[in-house]
């Protein structure tokens, strides 16, 4: 089942179907509002998504990457909802151990993130409860962007 979002002068295409999003929609200006708050930009398609969907879960939830399979669970909602993203960020992005070229997406169901990178806006894992030798939290590369991200997830293995 294809979902069609419309906006932004563009069509996002997305081949997964979005389950249990927010029923409190959001403007431009709440995604203004947290880029100027931390100081970032929303990829185009990220953006797009969030004006529709305002967070939610997917129909295709197991993303395979090279070192074997990655749960979503949710994205993080703008405004309102449960886990908003606004929320997540006070609670961690101000920390000396969160790395500030990473922006949280979503989440897993065992308390990781998954991001996005600000410069390239390519997705990435993050263990929040792990540190590597150099005391620094591990960051897995995923997909190329957000769309293949979410286009590419399976149902479960």
């Amino acid at each position: 089942l294809n979902t069609h979002i419309w906006g932004m002068k563009n069509m996002l295409l997305i081949n997964n179907k979005v389950t249990g999003k927010e029923k409190t929609s959001i403007e431009e200006s709440d995604l203004l509002d947290l880029e100027n708050k931390y100081n970032f930009k929303f990829p185009k398609d990220i953006k797009q998504f969030y004006l529709q969907h305002n967070g939610g879960g997917l129909e295709r939830y197991c993303y395979i990457a090279e070192d074997g399979p990655y749960y979503f669970s949710y994205f993080f909602s703008i405004k309102y909802g449960l886990s908003s993203l606004d929320t997540k960020l006070k609670l961690n992005y101000f920390d000396d151990w969160w790395p500030k070229e990473v922006i949280p997406l979503g989440y897993d169901g065992g308390g990781n993130t998954f991001c996005f990178h600000v410069e390239t806006g390519k997705i990435y894992y993050l263990y929040e409860d792990d540190y590597d030798d150099d005391g620094n939290v591990p960051i897995v590369y995923l997909a190329p962007d957000f769309l293949s991200f979410i286009n590419n997830m399976i149902e479960e293995i």
